[in-house]
């Protein structure tokens, strides 16, 4: 994930496994207590993403996720009140890490990837073997969107998404790509 974002080539001579970001600084924040056990903090926002934000972040990478269903949880609203009061600080998180597992995949899209005001990454196994790429009215090469919404916000809870590129890397520190090629 630091290599995805800030890494650089260094010596090799080559540019083209630079980080999307080369030499940017990394702040880091460690869940782990001194039993080995995860110790969540006690606010997401005042007492986590606060940290970062103090030392300079705008952009904060989270390869996490709870197997929480469909909620909306706690947790989840002090994300999504953070990134309001803070408009240039954007939370990601990676899709689907709750190691849920389903026979189709529904239902595996939860907290705390599920916030309002945060940017979600995922990629899918779908078995939708269309091409996920199209080329627009001006001839370029361009990704389908992924379709999270509509009705009662249900598309996602039923895997009902167009697509995504499949020319680049969807993990979450790699989010360049999709910005740069997004319809």
């Amino acid at each position: 994930v630091c290599g995805s974002i800030a890494g650089s080539s260094g010596l090799s001579g080559s540019e083209n496994h630079d980080g999307v970001a080369k030499d940017a600084q990394l702040a880091f924040t460690d869940f782990e207590g001194s039993d080995l056990r995860w110790s969540m903090p006690n606010n997401m926002g005042n007492d986590f993403f606060q940290h970062a934000y103090d030392v300079g972040a705008r952009i904060h990478s989270n390869s996490w996720g709870a197997a929480s269903g469909l909620s909306y949880n706690v947790r989840t609203y002090e994300i999504d009140e953070f990134a309001a009061a803070n408009p240039m600080f954007l939370p990601m998180f990676a899709v689907g890490n709750s190691k849920l597992e389903t026979v189709n995949g529904r239902y595996t899209y939860g907290s705390p990837a599920n916030a309002k005001n945060i940017l979600a990454i995922g990629s899918t196994m779908s078995s939708n073997s269309r091409d996920a790429a199209y080329l627009n009215e001006d001839g370029l090469f361009k990704a389908w969107s992924v379709e999270i919404g509509g009705p009662d916000a249900k598309h996602w809870a039923h895997s009902n998404i167009r697509g995504l590129s499949p020319w680049f890397s969807v993990s979450n520190p790699s989010t360049h790509a999709i910005s740069a090629q997004s319809v």
